[in-house]
């Protein structure tokens, strides 16, 4: 059984519909930026990796331990495990990626 013309047109409407919906929440979280401060837990210099325990990163998460990909190995450069750092975070294409690390203000 075929479905007829008009239940077809009505799928594709509803779908559109979703669509356009879902399109504000996708364009909210690509490309997000935020500043986070924080304890360096772990640095994995071979997959341009750092592991933060740091606070709330207000508008991206909640506070957490969790491993970042960073941009730029570079970054990882002269920071140590313990070291209180401020970093800046960008969420895009499903990832955080650390994009600046710096050893936060006393």
């Amino acid at each position: 059984m075929q479905p007829s013309a008009r239940l077809v047109r009505s799928l594709r409407l509803a779908l559109a519909a979703a669509l356009l919906l879902a399109l504000p929440a996708c364009a909210e979280q690509a490309g997000q930026n935020g500043i986070g401060q924080g304890r360096i837990v772990a640095i994995d210099v071979e997959n341009a990796e750092i592991t933060l325990d740091h606070g709330d990163i207000p508008g991206l998460m909640e506070a957490m331990t969790m491993p970042f990909p960073v941009s730029d190995p570079k970054l990882l450069e002269g920071l140590q495990v313990g070291q209180q750092v401020e970093f800046d975070l960008e969420h895009r294409g499903g990832m955080y990626t650390v994009k600046g690390i710096r050893p936060a203000a006393p």
